[in-house]
């Protein structure tokens, strides 16, 4: 948790269709990450996000490919380095197109020689996260804000006073000594991080939704329950890249356990496979 530093806002703009713009990142090589079109946008949420990415960058390298008798170039959107598994070229496209097939079998072919792997990203893949993403969004923008020992310390004394799981307009009646958007803003960066923790699955709603200190979780009824995540990676092999199966992805469900990092315990690298065969 961000106890000092200064309030970073997403900035975008439109270039003709097409949405441009730059997230202030922790985990990218540089300080601002870029992206262009909203599934970059949502994709790269989801990696600030996901407790088992340590980094990524975006557009590492060009990989050099023959197209009939062209040399043409595939250039990844992402690459994602986790902790405990292989590192991962990433490319956000709505959908594959048939003059695409080439630049991803290249990619597998690059990645097998490499110890990588190779995944595409569409928007099928994230259609069935929409409150997920939405939430991340919301929170993001109060992540950075800077929470003062003096406050954190109030707050939690109230959380733990209130001794259960409590609603964020509970928790904004019962410090007084704040300003009710001031609470409010802390109570999501308190979300963000980790520090409360709640079903983002779930749309989140200043009056209904129910909250629980970290401290808590063995407590916690199977309504706080991880938010989960469904990832689809494709990985056209050398042989036959023409056509594309449709395997269902089956993301675990668990309760809440301490979070690392003050991170939530689901990760995009925890997926089964869409693959091209």
């Amino acid at each position: 948790m961000l106890k000092g530093g200064h309030m970073s806002t997403t900035r975008s703009r439109h270039s003709h269709t097409t949405i441009r713009g730059s997230i202030p990142s922790k985990k990218s090589t540089r300080r601002m990450v870029h992206y262009l079109g909203l599934l970059q946008r949502a994709y790269i949420y989801l990696l600030e996000y996901d407790p088992l990415v340590l980094h990524y960058e975006e557009h590492p390298f060009s990989i050099s490919y023959r197209s009939g008798k062209q040399i043409a170039q595939y250039t990844p959107d992402f690459r994602v380095v986790w902790k405990h598994q292989r590192p991962r070229l990433v490319t956000c496209r709505p959908r594959i197109t048939d003059l695409e097939l080439a630049a991803f079998t290249a990619a597998q072919l690059w990645g097998q020689q490499h110890d990588h792997d190779v995944a595409l990203i569409t928007e099928e893949t994230l259609s069935c996260h929409r409150v997920l993403l939405s939430n991340l969004e919301m929170l993001a923008v109060h992540s950075f804000a800077p929470i003062p020992p003096p406050i954190y310390d109030y707050l939690l004394t109230t959380i733990l006073s209130i001794g259960g799981p409590f609603s964020p307009l509970d928790l904004v009646q019962h410090t007084s000594l704040l300003r009710p958007f001031q609470t409010k803003s802390f109570l999501w960066n308190l979300v963000y991080h980790g520090e409360l923790l709640t079903d983002l699955t779930q749309p989140l709603e200043f009056s209904s939704t129910s909250l629980l200190w970290k401290g808590h979780h063995s407590h916690a009824s199977p309504a706080h329950l991880v938010c989960e995540h469904e990832g689809s990676i494709i990985s056209p092999p050398a042989s036959s890249p023409s056509s594309m199966t449709d395997e269902l992805l089956s993301p675990s469900r668990a309760p809440f356990p301490a979070r690392e990092q003050g991170r939530g315990s689901w990760s995009l690298s925890e997926t089964n496979d869409k693959t091209i065969s």
